[in-house]
């Protein structure tokens, strides 16, 4: 699992049984990180920013300068989704603006190809530029400049939900892409803390917290509800589970306490 001792956003590409089982739903991103340009003068965005904003080869950013005149990369699909719901006739105006606007465009293996009025800005290929990213109720949104500027320490905040069944012999099974973002695998063992109906699960240290306990994730990323969880009358009245992950610079972790099907997740 995720911990101090390597870089929190280094993560391989998702494999495919990541990708293929469902999203999770209110992703939340917000993080200040050091990124490689490439030989091309592409600077290249994490795999984890890449799977927070949803992008793949061949989306589109609109590049424009934010108000404190740093460049500014929007999703041009992300915006669009946005207008279309915020207004009740189709929003051709602002389309018509954006798409007037110079265009980024996600290359292969998470290069972002820069348009010629912002190519000055990687003209420096192998020096790092500081990226500042955030999800936001419009559109994702991230900015660049050169890393000579950064003056702040490392930031990142990951976190997302997912409702899940509560399996025979009172278990769940952590989605394919939860684990990967969790850095997770079959047998790793965590520990875990329970009030009343919340468990809370972190990288297990060598000496556990007091009234903390050690669990194992199960073949097929299975994990066994501990504590209040396990309770009949609990089980009675929800058969199903909300986890909450969070990914920051420090470890990786997550929660689970009972779904109500009244909630959003997020909420």
């Amino acid at each position: 699992m995720a911990d101090s001792k390597e870089l929190p956003w280094k993560y391989p590409p998702p494999p495919v049984s990541a990708v293929s089982s469902p999203r999770g739903q209110a992703v939340k991103l917000k993080a200040k990180l050091p990124i490689p340009v490439g030989e091309d003068g592409a600077p290249v965005l994490p795999v984890i920013l890449q799977w927070a904003f949803a992008l793949n080869a061949g989306d589109l950013l609109c590049v424009s300068t934010n108000w404190r005149g740093k460049c500014l990369f929007q999703s041009y699909a992300g915006l669009v989704s946005w207008a279309g719901e915020a207004f009740s006739q189709p929003p051709w105006r602002f389309v018509e603006e954006w798409l007037r606007s110079p265009m980024a465009a996600m290359g292969p293996n998470g290069a972002l190809l820069l348009p010629e009025e912002w190519a000055s800005l990687a003209e420096r290929p192998g020096e790092p530029l500081l990226l500042c990213a955030e999800t936001t109720h419009v559109a994702p949104e991230l900015t660049l400049e050169p890393e000579e500027n950064w003056w702040s320490p490392v930031e990142l905040y990951l976190s997302t939900s997912y409702v899940l069944p509560v399996l025979p012999g009172v278990k769940v099974a952590l989605p394919a892409e939860a684990l990967w973002l969790l850095k997770l695998r079959d047998g790793d063992r965590l520990a875990c803390e329970t009030k009343l109906a919340f468990a809370t699960f972190e990288p297990a240290s060598e000496e556990l917290k007091p009234g903390w306990r050690l669990v194992e994730i199960e073949p097929g990323g299975v994990l066994s509800l501990p504590g209040s969880l396990r309770d009949p009358e609990v089980l009675k009245r929800f058969k199903r589970v909300l986890l909450t992950l969070a990914v920051t610079c420090r470890q990786a972790a997550f929660d689970v306490r009972p779904w109500m099907d009244i909630e959003r997740p997020g909420e």
